[in-house]
């Protein structure tokens, strides 16, 4: 299982368990502080919803960044 970290690092903590009930951090997806970009952040922004998946023999980690604010937007055309 994997979890977001937002913005602090170690990045994506990777969890184990053998019987879905007692889980151990075993890892982390992002180790390197240059590959981490977190930099001056603010809260709210980082890493989000990550996702690990199988597949060939390799474990895959996806995860969503976010580094700017949202701004909503509108528009009067429908």
């Amino acid at each position: 299982m994997v979890n977001s970290s937002f913005i602090f690092f170690p990045c994506i903590p990777i969890s184990h368990s053998k019987d879905l009930v007692h889980w151990q951090i075993i890892g982390h997806a992002v180790m390197n502080p240059a590959w981490s970009q977190l930099g001056t952040l603010e809260s709210g922004r980082g890493y989000w919803a990550p996702d690990i998946s199988y597949d060939g023999g390799r474990f895959y980690i996806t995860a969503t960044y976010r580094q700017f604010k949202l701004v909503p937007m509108s528009s009067t055309k429908v």
